[in-house]
């Protein structure tokens, strides 16, 4: 909860907590006759064997004599200038890239655990209708504390974004991601509540008519998640948190729409009252948002000089890396006049910072991994019936965190990193077949 999970002591403590989930339900599984584990391992065989390679080479940067002849310079001028002796890494910082990997590791066992929970269909309507509330309340405290003029986050001092709407995270644009996803996750919920009444041949009023009479609890989640972490998403005034979660929901009411999983007539009502509930929500909230494309050209202008500084570093060691973790210690090398007036974190582009720190083999057998799972995902859209909306979903929250990944770090924050790898290990399993069907074939 503190600043998104992005302090040592939570993500490590978190780290720890989904490892004993790990074990339990380990153990849980041996005494299952037919383990869901056994099944979802042998589909995710090759997504894990190219994560492990990942892991391994990440390990061996922090390594001591390992690789001793692909260290990084910076050791070598250390011993000459200080005269002292120092380990032959590859990473400049060992610390952070084990620290890394962790993380990391966390992510890939989030994503397994809510992959086996989500076979069964109900149980991931559950996880949906979960993380819904959650967001929710995310964003309720966020517009709260927003409007109260209350410069907190929970019981610590506000410093930074003070105009701008940032819930418990720190960075307004690692918000607007994760609120992002809970307005997709939001959209997804209603979808799904609404299709058994378009489908069985009422019209728009005769379906709001039954929907309110018997789904009233229900309907209101999805409808209150989606009104709250849209007026969520504006305050922060990211501007590309706002295009990228409207990208990934457009990619979802077209596979909608292309799939036949709704009416064409339902589909087009949805999205007409989608863009009037925005449309009012951008009115209301969405004013100093516009105004931040008035310095389009300045953001253009820095992260240009800094991604062709990346890029310098990038081909001083294009295999090797500088250490997965390791951006901050790594990038002070190379900083020249044009970006040496900030400190930099993060490289402000997931890719290039992946390539800069693991280097681009390994960066690419990472986002092979993901891409394998993302294109079962795109074939379960195309197989699914009942449970379709759940791919669909999936597909949409990897265009939003795809894209927004070009211009920030958002996904590196660990609660957008590890809701997202929930969000998408719920998808993946339900773009297979239905339990039942997968077990009978066994």
């Amino acid at each position: 909860m503190p600043f998104g999970a992005n302090i040592p002591w939570v993500w490590s403590l978190s780290s720890f907590y989904v490892a004993l989930v790990i074990c339990l339900f380990s153990l849980l599984q041996l005494l299952e006759e037919k383990p869901s584990s056994h099944i979802l391992g042998f589909r995710l065989r090759w997504p894990a064997f190219f994560f492990g390679l990942v892991i391994a080479w990440g390990c061996s940067q922090g390594m001591t004599s390992l690789f001793a002849f692909a260290e990084n310079p910076i050791w070598n001028l250390s011993r000459n200038f200080l005269e002292q002796e120092f380990p032959h890494l590859i990473s400049v910082d060992a610390f952070e890239t084990f620290d890394a990997i962790m993380k990391l590791i966390t992510s890939a066992g989030i994503f397994w655990l809510a992959a086996n929970f989500s076979v069964d269909e109900k149980r991931a309507k559950l996880s949906l209708q979960f993380f819904v509330i959650l967001s929710f309340v995310y964003s309720s405290y966020g517009v709260f504390v927003f409007l109260g003029g209350i410069n907190k986050i929970i019981w610590f001092e506000k410093i930074y974004y003070l105009n701008d709407l940032t819930s418990t995270f720190v960075n307004r644009n690692s918000y607007a991601t994760y609120a992002g996803l809970g307005l997709i996750a939001s959209f997804a919920m209603f979808v799904q509540i609404t299709r058994k009444y378009a489908i069985s041949g009422l019209n728009l009023r005769q379906a709001t008519i039954r929907i309110m009479a018997n789904e009233t609890y229900r309907f209101w989640i999805p409808v209150l998640g989606m009104l709250m972490n849209a007026s969520a998403l504006l305050l922060t005034h990211s501007r590309a948190g706002a295009i990228c979660t409207l990208a990934g929901l457009g990619v979802g009411v077209y596979f909608l729409r292309v799939s036949s999983y709704i009416p064409v007539q339902f589909t087009k009502w949805m999205a007409i009252s989608v863009a009037i509930g925005i449309a009012a929500i951008f009115l209301l909230s969405g004013g100093d948002l516009v105004q931040r494309f008035d310095y389009f050209d300045r953001d253009l202008s820095w992260r240009t000089s800094l991604y062709s500084r990346i890029w310098e570093g990038i081909k001083t060691a294009p295999l090797t890396g500088f250490g997965f973790g390791t951006f901050m210690q790594g990038f002070r090398l190379f900083n020249d006049p044009d970006t040496a007036w900030a400190t930099w974190g993060f490289a402000h582009n997931v890719y290039l910072e992946l390539m800069f720190t693991l280097g681009i083999a390994a960066s690419f057998f990472l986002i092979l991994a993901i891409f394998i799972i993302v294109a079962q995902i795109v074939f379960g859209i195309k197989k699914r019936r009942r449970g379709k909306i759940y791919p669909i979903m999936g597909l949409s929250i990897v265009v939003l965190v795809g894209l927004h990944s070009i211009f920030d770090f958002s996904v590196q924050i660990p609660a957008v990193g590890w809701t997202f790898s929930f969000l998408l290990g719920v998808a993946w399993a339900q773009s297979w077949s239905r339990r039942r069907e997968v077990f009978s074939k066994c």
